[in-house]
């Protein structure tokens, strides 16, 4: 039977390493008097080995520690497990018929089952040590990203996947109406040596001031990856202003 899994290709839920391993002093037990006091504690053999249990379990080789992360970076990964907890506390929190919600609301809930419904869930970061692969950028508006997604096993099933981007919106906007849209769009060969065509993935429209995380389903390409590898061309992302033809970023995904 196919393992299920839920995959976020984004830059948090790595950092639940280290949250586990913050709350994670030893072994606890029932005292007889409805009270939890520490059995064992961890030793530090022990917390190095349930430290690579984890990061084994996540899929990573090593402790995701980088040299220099953004202060904005490290928020927004804080901030994305608290929304994935608050996620699930909702579930149960609510009792609302399911007609009288709204349609995020609705969506929210869905997402939620899936997620519930997924024996794991895996996320990847971008590694930057690989862009040396792909040095030919055409001017600084141009950006790449790299994950390993080799991982994934071929017999998983694979739920649902996302890309999330977090946009953290300066206080300086000089025009607060304008809209942009975000076109998403799958590299596939076109039969011709040296050609590829874009195949649209996704597209979302935000405000000037949208603020948070930007989430696109690539759960289609995803499979594509997983079953055929060798086919990975990537994501390619397009930034323009709604009712323009300019285009402000683009971005490959690979």
């Amino acid at each position: 039977m196919a393992v299920r899994c839920f995959i976020y290709v984004a830059v948090v839920l790595i950092f639940f390493c280290e949250v586990v391993l913050s709350l994670s002093g030893g072994f606890y037990a029932d005292n007889g008097r409805q009270q939890s006091v520490l059995y064992k504690p961890f030793t530090k053999k022990d917390r190095n080995n349930l430290q690579r249990e984890i990061l084994h379990l996540l899929g990573l080789e090593h402790r995701p520690k980088p040299r220099h992360v953004h202060p904005d970076s490290h928020s927004s990964a804080q901030n994305y497990l608290l929304d994935v907890y608050n996620s699930f506390k909702d579930r149960d929190d609510e009792k609302q018929d399911e007609e009288n919600r709204d349609r995020k609301q609705t969506r929210k809930r869905k997402k939620n089952r899936k997620m519930m419904e997924s024996d794991f869930i895996m996320s990847f970061v971008n590694r930057n040590d690989k862009l040396h692969k792909y040095p030919h950028l055409r001017h600084e508006r141009d950006r790449r990203f790299w994950f390993d997604v080799s991982e994934v096993s071929q017999e998983d099933e694979i739920v649902e996947a996302e890309l999330r981007i977090y946009r953290n919106v300066s206080r300086r906007i000089s025009n607060k109406h304008l809209k942009y849209i975000l076109s998403l769009y799958s590299v596939r060969e076109d039969g011709t040596p040296n050609a590829n065509t874009l195949e649209l993935v996704d597209e979302i429209v935000i405000s000037n001031r949208a603020n948070g995380w930007l989430v696109l389903n690539v759960t289609g390409p995803a499979v594509n990856w997983i079953s055929f590898g060798k086919k990975n061309l990537g994501l390619y992302m397009k930034i323009k202003e709604l009712d323009s033809c300019k285009t402000f970023f683009s971005f490959m995904f690979i």
